[in-house]
């Protein structure tokens, strides 16, 4: 069950990092970090949305596919917590826009 949310977490946590991500780039308030990404996005949201979707859904997929394997356990761990720095890094660039 713990697995389970854990991968549950690493896919809602792209969700938010790629509309959040679009909506920093597109308002003018950040840049694209990844260079693949940032050509996706020269594509359109629909490309970047349904690229780094994609992406998330295939990795969480198989991480809990194999669930059950430690290298799949550390590796949903550490992308939660990549994902939480990220996230971390989203909430920087929002407080800062409100200038705070």
């Amino acid at each position: 069950m713990f697995w389970t949310f854990q991968a549950l977490l690493v896919f809602a946590l792209n969700l938010a990092d790629a509309f959040l991500t679009l909506y920093w780039v597109r308002n003018g308030l950040a840049e694209e970090a990844n260079s693949l990404m940032n050509v996706l996005l020269s594509f359109g949201d629909a490309a970047f949305l349904g690229t780094k979707v994609a992406l998330g859904l295939c990795a969480t997929i198989v991480l809990w596919l194999y669930r059950d394997m430690t290298l799949a356990k550390f590796g949903l761990v550490a992308v939660s917590g990549a994902y939480l720095f990220v996230m971390s890094t989203h909430l920087a660039t929002g407080l800062m826009v409100l200038g705070k």
